[in-house]
């Protein structure tokens, strides 16, 4: 038998091809660019850089662009040390290589769904569709983000090899290379918290399905966990290069400390986005969900799991022995519920999980679907192949009626919500408010604002409704029409007006009509570039190549000026979302100006250093470091206060969306941008830190961190001088610096000098080291957030390199990616 017959070949064919549907407008030259989409302001940004330092032979260890420098390599968000990953960013510009990365995993993760669809005995037609299903639940702000797509593929792969390992149809070395090269590439290139999650969906299926057959013995189980087991301890050693830094930076930085409950639990999934099991996450549908959750895996699809799981939930009641041969199912079904209830709001096994070693780090339950739903997906595809035995259960059959009564409702809301007049919407308004004040609705649910309030509520929601359910958006028509022929379809098979080939001819149409539609409305968040934005932010205008090199910007507010212009809403039109773009681009918001040559002060990392975020929460606190609080108003003050701070981190420029005013700010120029004519203003900081220089005086005080020297120095105007953890410290009488020159954490200068300190404002992370004429010498912390060496007399070629927090810089020179 030939390894690829017609069959196979015609599947790699349809999977290559439904992959590039997905990524299509990327190699068009189109990029992915909503208004707060991971891809356009981190991801292109970043993974630029990562190309240019890889095709320049510089480092890609230490970013300069972000904050005041910052080791993205050992954050989770980069994937920099990933094999597959230096190999296409070594070929492919930041832009191209993304999308090829994307694609290459998406078809992945379609392969491993149905081999892993196929290990349970599943029919060709339905195991090809699980893996369609499961990444049609995922929003395209987080399909598109590569640290999640990186991962998804995992999920089926671990299935697949549980299901070999019981089964006993993969060979030992097969199990330990798939366990080993997938759970190293996620843990080098993917989203740990999913890789973790995932290694516990599958741990979870197979002690229940172990359970549910009741067939092996201890030693029988031992002797086949050995091979799973070596392999997950492979994937964790080849995972180890982002591991170990990962490990040595998190204590640094915000993460080091556990979240409260409340606030890892802020993002779950509620009982309002149950409705999207029905409809797809771009469905925002007021005061029911803000969507975003994954839970549709196709309208049909879902009723089919549902049908499936039901089915597998009356056999447990009914207190009947599970079958063998539908063991697995009632596994796949225990390890779907169970992930569900991981994630709904105020889950007590959350809880208890939360207080387990390494899953206590990890926030936001809805997470847990990131992997659950592909067993709801799978779920689809044993109820479409085994529906006719499904339905003849009673309780499966009422519970599919009440189902699909739901679904009717939903569809008479939606459809109605078009055919409402402005008059009819206000007068239900009236009546609905009549009413719910007549029986003391407001009362009973303790809304005590006064019946105007909620009169007026009331109508804005009738409105929203309206608007946002509009069949003008083919968004919400096409998803509309679908949830429509499935409940006919379903009802049609339970009426036995169709029969089960019938009913599965039109279960393949609509499915694959649904994969193939929702990648395709997914294109109207693609821009060219040029549509998007193309001119740098509003510095470089007036930035010289000195400031390049030696200072940085600060974009500060520009949401401000966007919120005067276009107000909160659930939905922006084209022409917002393009002003939105727009001001993106020319605000320099992180961390979208890594496509300029000009640092900024602020920027985006989960794992940036808490004494970093300290300050930039001092300088006005943006949120884009997920650090920092307050309105605009507390937060433009506190940036008037602490001025002295930004200009202490070299930020020269700031482009602001409000405007300012303090003796160190001088306006320089605005701009009125979009066709809102949003307002935009550059302010130059006087005096600011240089990126290299010599203090004009240095006081040896000793600081736990920058929080703490900030609030006891009673000298904090950072005119110039140093505040270095050294006490006493050796004199200092100042000097010159010449030639000095930058690259990607790497920094050379010629010093002449009676006898001093030379402050290099790169932010102060463990792998930086300093030579003076080839001489290694001390680092000293300066400023609680910057370094120093202290030089003798005379003239020294100084260098400061970053190496890594595990000198990864000595491999990456061994093995020719860095070059200097």
């Amino acid at each position: 038998m030939q390894l690829w017959n017609n069959t196979q070949v015609k599947l790699a064919a349809a999977f290559v091809g439904l992959g590039l549907v997905w990524v299509a407008p990327g190699f068009l030259g189109y990029a992915m660019h909503i208004t707060d989409h991971d891809a356009a302001l981190y991801y292109y940004p970043l993974f630029e850089f990562y190309a240019r330092a890889l095709q320049s032979g510089q480092s890609f260890l230490w970013v300069p662009g972000i904050f005041s420098g910052f080791p993205a390599y050992a954050s989770q968000v980069a994937g920099f040390l990933d094999p597959l990953n230096i190999l296409i960013f070594s070929i492919f510009d930041g832009f191209t290589g993304t999308h090829i990365r994307l694609f290459f995993d998406i078809v992945l993760t379609f392969v491993f769904s149905y081999l892993a669809a196929r290990s349970f005995g599943l029919s060709r037609t339905a195991s090809a569709l699980v893996g369609p299903s499961f990444l049609i639940a995922f929003h395209t702000r987080f399909l598109s983000n590569p640290i999640i797509t990186n991962t998804l593929f995992l999920i089926p792969l671990l299935i697949y090899v549980v299901n070999g390992v019981l089964d006993l149809t993969l060979r030992r070395r097969t199990i330990v290379a798939l366990l080993a090269l997938s759970v190293g590439s996620t843990l080098l290139a993917g989203y740990t918290q999913i890789v973790l999650y995932a290694l516990l969906a599958a741990s979870l299926y197979a002690g229940i399905r172990i359970f549910l057959e009741r067939v092996e013995s201890v030693r029988s189980l031992a002797s086949k966990s050995i091979a799973p087991l070596v392999g997950i301890i492979c994937g964790v050693v080849v995972g180890l290069p982002f591991i170990l830094p990962a490990l040595s930076l998190l204590p640094l930085s915000a993460r080091s400390e556990v979240a409260s409950y409340a606030d890892a639990t802020r993002k779950v999934i509620e009982l309002g986005d149950f409705t999207l099991i029905a409809v797809p996450d771009h469905f925002y549908i007021p005061y029911i969900t803000a969507g975003r959750k994954p839970l549709y895996v196709g309208t049909l699809w879902g009723l089919l799991a549902v049908t499936a799981c039901v089915y597998v939930v009356t056999r447990f009641v009914r207190k009947r022995k599970i079958p063998f041969d539908e063991s697995r199912l009632g596994a796949v079904a225990c390890t779907a519920i169970l992930f569900l209830l991981f994630s709904v709001a105020h889950s007590p096994l959350y809880y208890l999980l939360s207080k387990l070693p390494l899953f206590e780090l990890f926030r936001f339950p809805y997470r847990f679907m990131y992997v659950g739903v592909f067993f709801f997906a799978l779920l689809g595809a044993f109820g479409f192949d085994r529906i006719a035995m499904f339905l003849k259960d009673r309780i499966v059959r009422i519970c599919l009626y009440v189902l699909l009564g739901a679904y009717t409702l939903l569809l008479g809301l939606i459809v109605g919500s078009n055919f409402l007049s402005e008059r009819s919407i206000r007068f239900m308004a009236e009546t609905g408010h009549a009413l719910a004040s007549t029986l003391g609705v407001y009362h009973f649910l303790d809304m005590s604002k006064g019946d105007a309030h909620y009169a007026e509520a009331l109508e804005r929601a009738l409105f929203a409704y309206h608007e946002l359910l509009s069949f003008v958006d083919i968004g919400i028509l096409l998803p509309t029409a679908i949830l429509g022929f499935s409940i006919v379809a379903m009802l049609a098979l339970m009426r036995n007006k169709v029969t089960v080939s019938e009913f599965k001819y039109a279960a393949l149409v609509i499915s694959c009509a649904t994969v193939l539609m929702i990648p395709i409305l997914r294109y109207e968040h693609f821009y060219l570039p040029t549509q998007a934005g193309a001119a740098p932010h509003l510095a470089l205008d007036y930035a010289s190549l000195e400031d390049m090199q030696q200072y940085r910007f600060y974009s500060f507010l520009a949401n401000a000026s966007l919120g005067n212009a276009i107000p909160p809403q659930y939905k922006l039109s084209r022409p917002e979302m393009d002003a939105v773009k727009e001001v993106t681009v020319r605000a320099g918001v992180p961390n979208y100006h890594l496509h300029h040559p000009m640092g900024s002060v602020d920027g985006y990392d989960q794992f940036q250093t808490v004494d970093m975020l300290t300050a930039v929460e001092a300088a006005g606190g943006e949120l884009y470091a997920g650090y920092g609080s307050g309105t605009y108003a507390e937060r433009t003050d506190r940036l008037l206060q602490n001025v002295e701070v930004l200009a202490m981190m070299g930020g020269k420029y700031v482009i602001s969306g409000v405007e300012l005013s303090h003796p160190r700010l001088v306006f320089r120029a605005s701009e009125r941008v979009t066709k809102y004519e949003i307002v935009l203003r550059l302010y130059e900081v006087q005096n600011p830190y240089p990126r290299v220089f010599m203090p004009s005086v240095v006081y040896g005080e000793f600081h736990e961190s920058f929080a703490s020297l900030y609030a006891s120095s009673s000298r904090r105007n950072f005119e110039g001088e140093a505040y270095l953890d050294c006490e006493p410290c050796a004199p200092h009488q100042g000097g010159i610096i010449r030639n000095y020159t930058s690259k990607n954490g790497l920094h050379t200068m010629e010093v002449e000098t009676k006898g001093g300190y030379v402050m290099l404002s790169e932010a102060y992370t463990p792998g930086w080291r300093a030579w003076i004429n080839d001489t290694e010498t001390s680092l000293v912390r300066a400023n609680g957030l910057y370094m120093a060496i202290h030089v003798p007399a005379g003239k020294h070629q100084v260098r400061f390199e970053y190496q890594g927090l595990h000198n990864e810089l000595r491999v990456l020179k061994l093995l020719g990616l860095v070059r200097d």
